[in-house]
């Protein structure tokens, strides 16, 4: 497999004029290359894959002291021009079929993050300062269940918790469930 992930905005939104923290953009503004590969048979799936961005920084433009000391903002971590490191992520997946028609699965997905991402603070020098703690592995348990509507389409749902997360997520990823729904045609 492989793809790109084009980014759909800058992730540069702001509030009353003031930049907004990852956890609050729609995009990570970012262009990056993902590449994988599976190997599967009827009961198992194993999957591994790469993503690296490789347009840089993005143009968020949060920092903790525009927020002029209010509390909230010490929330989150500073990421005025983000520079996200790649991930690889290793996915293994059980199937368990009650019947042709209907298709459940249950597996685990560790991404790991292969360094600290970094920002820059225009009022020290603009140089990369790094994100302690941004890097290492989230681990999530995953299940799918899908319902063979026709030969053709499938209906169904993807679910995600995770078990271990990273110290600090700037990307703003942090999620402490997924629910996803699917629609599959194939031609």
């Amino acid at each position: 497999t492989a793809g790109v992930k084009i980014p759909l905005g800058s992730a540069n939104a702001s509030a009353n004029g003031m930049p907004l923290p990852m956890q609050y953009q729609s995009t990570l503004g970012t262009f990056d290359i993902i590449l994988g590969g599976s190997i599967s048979n009827a009961s198992w799936q194993f999957s591994a894959g790469y993503q690296q961005p490789l347009s840089g920084a993005n143009k968020n433009c949060f920092l903790q002291e525009f927020w002029n000391g209010k509390p909230e903002a010490n929330v989150y971590p500073e990421t005025f021009q983000l520079k996200r490191k790649g991930d690889v992520l290793l996915l293994g997946v059980r199937y368990f079929n009650s019947e042709k028609s209907f298709q459940f699965n249950a597996g685990l997905l560790g991404i790991f993050h292969l360094g600290e991402d970094t920002y820059t603070n225009p009022f020290e020098g603009d140089q990369d300062i790094s994100i302690a703690g941004s890097s290492g592995l989230t681990l999530n348990v995953t299940g799918s269940a899908f319902w063979q509507i026709n030969k053709n389409s499938m209906v169904g749902l993807t679910a995600g918790i995770p078990l271990i997360v990273r110290d600090v997520r700037p990307d703003g990823l942090t999620r402490s469930w997924v629910l996803a729904p699917e629609i599959s045609w194939t031609f």
